[in-house]
């Protein structure tokens, strides 16, 4: 969503009440603080010692919570915080803490912690449940452990000292972003996967450029042989990437091919819905992939629309994706169009808002006569992924009349620029 609104937001906009306690300070001034803002009930303990102090918003029915609620609690040693949470439930529309947390988070820590947090750095990711995803942040004034549980409608966010978050990430057994290190000589590896979980190889990337592809006919067997060596070299398993988020990472069964994994029941594959794997990349994006509000389709085609110089009802739209690309969220898809005198116009487009209205910051279009036996291809989403030099790549398939192939594109100062065109076979 280009806004995400929620009704509890009226409540939490009380920009004058006094913030927590944070991280690292006494305790003495936690309790006053809770007392003096007559929206929340007094803190209550949670455990025998009491370590663990609980509040949440008097409105709030413990026994019937309603589709949203959230709670705040605070643990001290000796006297003094040593950890915040901040546990949320929303039934019926998916709350992602990296997106959704802002207006909760000032009112109960201030605008400098909520910065803090918007700003961390992404450094690992636990997501052995595809269901469950768990992210861990370095700010400049805390650490941050960020869970968004599908599954059952709940979401967490831990605040704690920036010298926690080691033994944080050891606990959870949580995948360093840095544990990528040095490329290794193979290159890394890039797949496309399907519904079935079948590994097509398209690229391998060495360093901050890309393997020669050699001929597409046949499915490239140059690239395919440079993939597996990667694979090998990479023991055998994949990141299973999804909205450039590393969803699971698996094994590779050697059917005689190229391949293939076993992909997860939540990762919802199926028709033009695809998605990448490699051994060695993953990806960082803050929230996962979902298909856009119909308020945000409806801007995105009217961008499309204008450049076609159509109607926007006259254009049609598949594959529409929303997602990080690194810039906030993006919508990515495929739009087709009659224009002009019978003239068939395909396009592969990426809207982006970066501060600003919503604008097309990718526009690839391709054009034939409506009656040409063979039509001007179509360029579809597979999705993204991060490489190793901190580019973010978007991964396309291209089908023409009688064979596909796959294109990456990559973010220059000048914008999206396809760099590598590679793998595919003959259809």
């Amino acid at each position: 969503m280009w806004r995400v609104t929620f009704a509890v937001c009226a409540f939490l906009a009380m920009v004058n009440a006094p913030a927590f306690a944070k991280p690292g300070d006494p305790a003495s001034g936690e309790r006053a603080r809770i007392a003096a803002d007559a929206a929340l009930v007094p803190p209550f303990a949670l455990d025998g010692p009491s370590r663990q102090w609980q509040t949440h918003d008097r409105a709030q029915d413990p026994q019937n919570p309603g589709d949203f609620s959230w709670t705040y609690t605070y643990t001290l040693e000796r006297n003094v915080v040593v950890r915040e949470t901040i546990g949320i439930r929303s039934i019926g529309r998916p709350y992602v803490i990296r997106r959704d947390i802002g207006p909760l988070l000032a009112r109960l820590d201030g605008a400098a912690v909520r910065a803090d947090f918007d700003r961390g750095t992404l450094v690992a990711r636990q997501s052995d449940d595809p269901a469950v995803r768990q992210g861990f942040y370095r700010g400049a004034q805390f650490a941050y452990r960020a869970v968004d549980d599908t599954r059952n409608a709940l979401a967490l966010l831990e605040i704690m000292p920036l010298e926690a978050l080691a033994g944080e990430i050891a606990v959870f057994h949580a995948t360093p972003l840095a544990a990528l290190g040095k490329a290794p000589p193979e290159g890394d590896a890039i797949y496309v996967v399907n519904a079935i979980g079948a590994l097509e190889p398209v690229a391998v990337r060495i360093g901050t450029t890309f393997a020669k592809p050699g001929s597409n006919d046949g499915g490239s067997p140059g690239i395919a042989e440079k993939a597996r060596r990667a694979l090998v070299a990479g023991g055998g398993r994949v990141h299973l990437i999804f909205g450039r988020q590393i969803v699971a990472t698996l094994p590779v069964v050697n059917d005689g091919g190229n391949g293939g994994i076993v992909v997860p029941q939540a990762v919802p594959l199926g028709g033009q819905v695809l998605a990448l794997a490699s051994p060695t990349l993953g990806g960082s994006a803050a929230v996962a992939r979902r298909g856009p509000a119909v308020e945000e389709r409806d801007a995105a085609v009217a961008l499309v629309a204008r450049r076609l110089g159509v109607r926007p009802d006259r254009i049609e739209t598949s594959g529409l994706a929303e997602f990080d690309l690194g810039r906030g969220q993006a919508i990515v898809g495929s739009a087709r169009a009659v224009v002009g005198s019978r003239v068939d116009a395909r396009a592969f487009f990426i809207v982006e808002r970066s501060g600003g209205p919503p604008s097309l910051t990718l526009f690839a279009v391709s054009k034939s006569p409506l009656d040409a036996e063979s039509g001007p291809g179509s360029e579809t989403l597979v999705d993204a992924l991060d490489a190793r030099d901190g580019q973010t790549l978007v991964v396309t398939r291209v089908t023409g009349f009688d064979a596909h192939t796959f294109a990456i594109y990559e973010r220059t100062a000048a914008g999206w620029k396809r760099t590598y065109t590679g793998g595919g076979s003959t259809n």
